[in-house]
């Protein structure tokens, strides 16, 4: 019993010349749509490759980005930890004396109560309120950075109001300038007997009045 593949070749060889080129055209065609499928895939799969790693190398350079961003905040963060860690300054005298290097006179001083903050209220919040007499706006302006930007201590400027000069719109009639530092104090112990109150390990306050007009 013939084979089929002995079959096809004893039906290929009756065929005429020109039949036997149809058939091998088709089969050539045939060959190369084959072959273009499977280059096709292969490129796909190629260039899909090549996506991912294109991607993961993003990643990784946002990764190392990350990184140095994160080595940043934490080094902003020790150094905001260090300042906490120092006594705030009497905050009269040294606003007084930025004020005066500047040519700005404070007329008025109102101290804020303090404030604790954190879960065991480990910082205390410390604000006065400066009243400078018509300033104009870049005495203000260079004021606030050169509080803002004291290395020794964490100082920041939380409010400002100002009301504009009717004679000169340079300057400004009255301005309250808010300002509050911020030290790490002992956080308080449980309550014990002993009577008198322990130290608390705070750092001494100004013995100021209030006001100075």
């Amino acid at each position: 019993m013939a084979s089929p593949l002995q079959n096809f070749r004893d039906s290929f060889a009756r065929l005429s010349p020109r039949e036997k080129m149809l058939v091998g055209a088709c089969f050539a065609a045939i060959f190369g749509f084959v072959l273009f499928l499977v280059i096709h895939y292969t490129s796909g799969k190629m260039s899909s490759l090549s996506s991912r790693v294109e991607k993961q190398d993003d990643d990784l350079i946002e990764i190392m980005r990350a990184r140095g961003k994160f080595s940043e905040r934490e080094q902003a963060f020790q150094g905001i930890q260090e300042m906490l860690k120092r006594p705030a300054p009497a905050l009269r005298g040294f606003l007084e004396n930025k004020a005066k290097a500047l040519g700005m006179n404070i007329q008025e001083y109102k101290d804020l109560p303090t404030i604790s903050l954190g879960r065991r209220k480990e910082v205390e919040e410390r604000s006065i309120v400066v009243y400078p007499v018509k300033p104009d706006l870049k005495q203000i302006a260079n004021f606030m950075a050169q509080v803002e930007n004291t290395r020794d201590h964490f100082l920041v400027v939380k409010d400002l109001r100002m009301d504009r000069a009717f004679d000169n719109i340079d300057a400004f009639q009255r301005a309250e300038i808010t300002v509050a530092t911020y030290t790490l104090v002992a956080p308080a112990g449980p309550a014990g007997g002993g009577g008198g109150d322990a130290p608390s390990g705070r750092p001494v306050r100004e013995g100021r009045p209030d006001t100075k007009r």
